[in-house]
Protein backbone atom coordinates (compact mmCIF):
# COMPACT_ATOMS: atom_id res chain seq x y z
CA UNK A 1 0.00 0.00 0.00
CA UNK A 2 1.42 3.18 -1.33
CA UNK A 3 -0.13 7.04 -0.25
CA UNK A 4 -0.86 8.74 -4.52
CA UNK A 5 -2.95 11.12 -3.30
CA UNK A 6 -3.07 13.81 -0.31
CA UNK A 7 -5.56 16.55 0.45
CA UNK A 8 -4.67 20.30 1.70
CA UNK A 9 -3.78 19.78 5.13
CA UNK A 10 -1.22 16.71 3.88
CA UNK A 11 -3.64 13.97 5.17
CA UNK A 12 -3.54 11.03 2.72
CA UNK A 13 -6.35 10.88 0.30
CA UNK A 14 -6.31 8.10 -1.99
CA UNK A 15 -3.93 4.86 -1.57
CA UNK A 16 -2.88 2.31 -4.06
CA UNK A 17 -2.53 -1.29 -3.47
CA UNK A 18 -0.12 -2.98 -5.99
CA UNK A 19 1.15 -6.63 -6.16
CA UNK A 20 3.83 -8.00 -8.40
CA UNK A 21 4.62 -11.68 -9.16
CA UNK A 22 7.28 -13.19 -11.30
CA UNK A 23 7.42 -16.61 -12.59
CA UNK A 24 10.35 -18.51 -13.96
CA UNK A 25 9.90 -22.28 -15.34
CA UNK A 26 13.22 -23.99 -15.55
CA UNK A 27 14.33 -26.83 -17.35
CA UNK A 28 17.19 -28.53 -15.43
CA UNK A 29 19.22 -25.30 -16.38
CA UNK A 30 17.34 -24.07 -19.25
CA UNK A 31 14.74 -21.51 -18.97
CA UNK A 32 11.36 -22.68 -20.24
CA UNK A 33 8.97 -19.84 -19.56
CA UNK A 34 9.24 -16.28 -17.99
CA UNK A 35 6.40 -14.09 -17.04
CA UNK A 36 5.78 -10.96 -15.09
CA UNK A 37 2.12 -10.16 -13.58
CA UNK A 38 1.37 -7.59 -12.01
CA UNK A 39 -1.96 -5.73 -10.58
CA UNK A 40 -3.17 -2.87 -9.11
CA UNK A 41 -5.73 -0.58 -7.28
CA UNK A 42 -6.25 2.72 -6.35
CA UNK A 43 -8.45 3.43 -3.68
CA UNK A 44 -9.65 6.69 -1.67
CA UNK A 45 -8.91 6.59 1.87
CA UNK A 46 -11.80 5.70 5.33
CA UNK A 47 -11.65 7.83 8.10
CA UNK A 48 -12.38 4.21 10.23
CA UNK A 49 -8.84 2.78 10.13
CA UNK A 50 -10.89 -0.75 11.23
CA UNK A 51 -12.82 0.13 8.40
CA UNK A 52 -9.90 0.85 6.19
CA UNK A 53 -7.74 -2.23 6.97
CA UNK A 54 -10.73 -4.50 6.25
CA UNK A 55 -11.13 -3.05 2.75
CA UNK A 56 -7.38 -3.37 1.64
CA UNK A 57 -7.39 -6.75 2.67
CA UNK A 58 -10.35 -7.32 0.68
CA UNK A 59 -8.59 -5.42 -2.48
CA UNK A 60 -5.41 -7.76 -1.72
CA UNK A 61 -7.21 -10.99 -2.09
CA UNK A 62 -8.96 -9.76 -5.11
CA UNK A 63 -5.74 -8.76 -6.81
CA UNK A 64 -4.30 -12.21 -5.64
CA UNK A 65 -7.21 -13.71 -6.94
CA UNK A 66 -6.71 -12.28 -10.20
CA UNK A 67 -3.30 -12.68 -10.75
CA UNK A 68 -3.78 -16.76 -9.91
CA UNK A 69 -6.48 -16.50 -13.04
CA UNK A 70 -4.08 -15.30 -15.10
CA UNK A 71 -0.74 -17.52 -14.16
CA UNK A 72 -3.28 -20.62 -14.52
CA UNK A 73 -3.66 -19.07 -17.78
CA UNK A 74 -0.04 -18.59 -18.68
CA UNK A 75 0.48 -22.36 -17.44
CA UNK A 76 -2.32 -23.71 -19.11
CA UNK A 77 -1.00 -22.83 -22.86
Amino acid sequence: MEAVSKDATGKTSAYRTKIDVKIILMDGVKLFKQKDFSSNFTYNNIENKFDLSQYQREIETNLINGIIEKIFIFLTF
